[in-house]
């Protein structure tokens, strides 16, 4: 049976809503499958996924660009700057290298958003099959992505597909066969379960809703009678460390890790509330009630587990939605109105609003990624 490797090195929440996609291709193989992924999502890969060997790398690689003609000084000197920030580690170099001097009879590459550093993986590649999936480059140019993926099977699904999981069944079915969802052996009723306790999952502290307005929130919950936990890494522990030690909250961040976070999180809390992180993706498998409250970027294309009927995604529309937080990314163009805020959370908490996506603002109409296909019918 010939042997496969999936390049998959983007987010820990990108990897999970990609594990059924992964371990069916793993199936299809009898599991003679690599992964490629990145160093934050090895202990997803380790724990979730049905596959021989576990390549990490970095997640953000520069590429140097030819220059142009036409291309400003200083955005060519911008290019200078990163591609020396960002430049391959000793260990993506040995993954490069591994890669050059190892056959494979596929390579699939699952990304949706693909970036520069993707392509300087696909480049090493060496294969009889190389399928790549990627609908929008991020950091460089659709004619630059076209060209670096010369000699690759480029294939797309329909660009009114809001969701990833859902994209990529979309255009391995046809060739893999049905796959279907697991959603990482999600469990039942759990005794262990608190009704009053919350978890809250906050990460990347620097975007989305600010420090204050998540503090808000928690004061709310208490006043609701939840007994509060907080989860997430380092900075959020630097965050939030003196508000917890005031309120007498279980501060977790900084402290445990991914998986132990994610099995604490499933086994204790009946109410989880987060940002759109990682840990929120791969803890909405639980039976809790699940608010994600995201800023203006992402309130669609990465729903974790869409189908579910226990999850709640608050928004703020905005009319520049997508924008990648550009120079002018100041708190108003990502905080909500704590007012309304608080009514919208008291409303979910009580069941008085279906689940599902709710927006706080009036703008409801987006393209699934506003920056590079703006116009496109099937907006959401």
């Amino acid at each position: 049976m010939s042997r496969c490797l999936v390049i998959k090195n983007d987010g820990i929440g990108d990897l999970v809503l990609a594990i059924d996609q992964i371990n069916h291709l793993s199936n299809c193989f009898e599991g003679k499958l690599d992964i490629l992924c990145c160093e934050i999502s090895k202990p997803i890969a380790e724990r979730y996924l049905n596959v021989q060997k576990i390549f990490t790398v970095s997640r953000d690689l520069h590429l140097m660009l030819p220059p142009k003609k036409h291309r400003f000084f200083l955005a060519y000197l911008k290019d200078i700057v990163k591609s020396i920030i960002y430049r391959p580690t000793k260990n993506d170099r040995l993954v490069a290298e591994m890669l050059r001097n190892t056959k494979y009879e596929t390579v699939i590459v699952l990304r949706r958003f693909i970036r520069q550093s993707t392509f300087y993986y696909m480049k090493n590649v060496v294969a009889d099959e190389k399928i790549c999936c990627w609908q929008y480059p991020t950091n460089l140019s659709v004619q630059r992505a076209k060209k670096l993926s010369s000699g690759w099977t480029h294939l797309e699904s329909e660009h009114e597909i809001r969701h990833e999981s859902e994209y990529y069944k979309r255009i391995l079915e046809p060739k893999y066969g049905v796959i279907s969802t697991t959603q990482l052996g999600k469990h039942g009723c759990n005794d262990n379960i608190e009704k009053n306790i919350a978890a809250i999952v906050l990460g990347n502290v620097k975007k989305g809703l600010s420090p204050d307005l998540w503090k808000n929130i928690m004061v709310l919950l208490q006043e609701k009678g939840y007994v509060l936990e907080v989860y997430g890494g380092k900075d959020a522990e630097k965050e939030y460390h003196q508000f917890c030690k005031k309120h007498s909250i279980k501060l977790h961040a900084g402290k445990l890790g991914l998986i132990e976070s994610a099995d604490r999180i499933s086994q204790k809390a009946a109410t989880i509330l987060g940002n759109d992180t990682g840990l929120m993706h791969l803890v909405a498998c639980s039976d809790a009630k699940f608010l994600v409250i995201c800023s203006g970027e992402t309130p669609y294309r990465f729903f974790p587990w869409a189908s579910e009927r226990n999850q709640y995604v608050i928004y703020n529309g905005l009319d520049c939605y997508d924008c990648g937080y550009c120079s002018k990314a100041a708190r108003y163009c990502v905080d909500m109105s704590l007012d309304d805020l608080k009514k919208l959370i008291v409303k979910v908490l009580s069941e008085e609003v279906q689940p599902g996506v709710l927006n706080i603002s009036n703008k409801k109409n987006y393209n699934i990624a506003y920056r590079w296909v703006s116009g496109v019918s099937g907006s959401i």
